[in-house]
């Protein structure tokens, strides 16, 4: 398998755009497009933000070694649900701290799922306390 045939194949079963790749990549669309097209590749440091994000080897993104069978995992259907919000939001791009969060998000188990949520909303909630408290006071 050639390389644009891999590169497409891994953005699409995670789920990604080719803006979106090409946001994380810091390149214009119409470059990354030529990327899956096979019209010309990336170099070693786009080689490199490839291999991390899809979690392969650059082996792999080159088509000298098979990928790992159980690499992806299927969505869930709240993750299909914040992709879908995401997408709508044609400004938001997640960077790598996020990205990070969400490749350890997934490896907790329900429980650990479920503290993150209630955590999350718990600094939601207090942070929304404070913006109304330090609004300004209508007289």
């Amino acid at each position: 398998m050639e390389f644009s045939e891999i590169l497409k194949s891994l953005r699409k079963k995670s789920g990604y755009t080719q803006k979106q790749m090409a946001e994380y990549l810091h390149i214009a669309t119409p470059s990354y497009n030529l990327y899956e097209k096979g019209k010309t590749q990336p170099g070693i440091t786009a080689l490199l933000s490839l291999a991390k994000l899809f979690n392969v080897s650059v082996d792999v993104l080159l088509g000298e070694e098979q990928p790992p069978q159980n690499n992806f995992v299927e969505l869930t259907e709240q993750e299909k649900q914040i992709l879908k919000l995401f997408r709508q939001n044609k400004s938001a791009s997640i960077n790598s701290r996020e990205n990070d969060l969400i490749k350890k998000f997934r490896h907790l188990d329900d429980d650990g799922k479920e503290d993150v949520e209630e955590y999350i909303s718990m600094k939601l909630a207090r942070q929304q306390r404070k913006e109304e408290y330090n609004a300004p006071k209508l007289a």
